[in-house]
């Protein structure tokens, strides 16, 4: 199989030499570097002279970021490894997408982990089959304006992936080392990702841990009813009930008061 085809974008000088060298030592036969850019327009001149099969693309860029790149080409026929320094909203975005990324300084088994995914997404025949372009949009819908609250969720399972709306989740429930997300159509997802990740990636949303193996949306809670137990269970929108724990009732009856919700 031939190399990936490789542009890589970085505004700084010493980040894309660092990059090229790693991708020859270490993925040796697995990627060649056709160009490099130093900026958004410099990456668009780059996709047209050399139609790369992947772009390792920098976030952090002025002018125009890596977020602004990828919407000024809506017609994308390349994967993207995003690379970026910690950025807490960005990199959530960015995992909530299902997408590559690697973290500045870059390591070196996850650059190794990313090419062989690379590879295998190739044998899904190209990019736009593989559903790549789905999980960019996501990114790029997160990440417009000033948002710092997801509203798409690319959702990983064992034959595929699903697209799920954020608003559209009533509850997360562990399945062992998977999550079952319930919408409020009646449908259920079954991601091969556990609880944990899905608590972190809604930070900052509508989203509460109202026990160990369960996290709803505020915005569809219904009701309360307290047990003699000491927890309780919540109402949601459709008549679905999930329990509340004893050591998650009380947090969960002030959060429902700053919603302006009695309980």
């Amino acid at each position: 199989m031939e190399p990936l085809r490789a542009l890589i974008v970085d505004d700084e000088t010493l980040g894309r030499q660092t990059l090229k060298e790693f991708l020859l030592r270490y993925c040796p036969g697995e990627v060649e570097v056709v160009g490099m850019a130093a900026s958004a327009e410099e990456a668009r001149w780059g996709v047209n002279q050399h139609e790369p099969d992947v772009v390792f693309l920098d976030v952090e860029m002025p002018r125009e970021n890596g977020f602004d790149f990828l919407r000024s080409i809506p017609d994308r026929e390349f994967a993207v490894v995003f690379v970026t320094a910690y950025d807490h909203y960005a990199l959530r975005a960015i995992r909530a997408s299902a997408t590559d990324y690697l973290l500045k300084p870059i390591d070196i088994d996850e650059l190794q982990d990313a090419v062989r995914k690379l590879s295998e997404m190739r044998r899904a025949r190209n990019a736009r089959e593989a559903g790549y372009n789905a999980r960019l949009n996501a990114v790029l819908e997160n990440t417009s304006g000033n948002r710092q609250k997801l509203t798409r969720l690319i959702v990983p399972s064992l034959h595929g992936f699903s697209v799920v709306a954020v608003d559209d989740i009533l509850h997360c429930k562990a399945e062992n080392n998977y999550t079952s997300i319930h919408l409020r159509t009646g449908e259920q997802v079954l991601a091969c990702k556990p609880l944990k990740e899905y608590d972190e990636l809604l930070e900052g949303s509508e989203f509460f841990r109202v026990h160990k193996s369960s996290l709803v949306n505020l915005q569809h809670i219904r009701g309360f009813l307290r047990s003699d137990l000491g927890g309780g269970t919540v109402m949601l929108t459709g008549g679905v009930s999930v329990e509340v724990s004893r050591r998650r009732k009380d947090p969960l009856v002030q959060k429902l008061q700053e919603f302006g919700l009695s309980a």
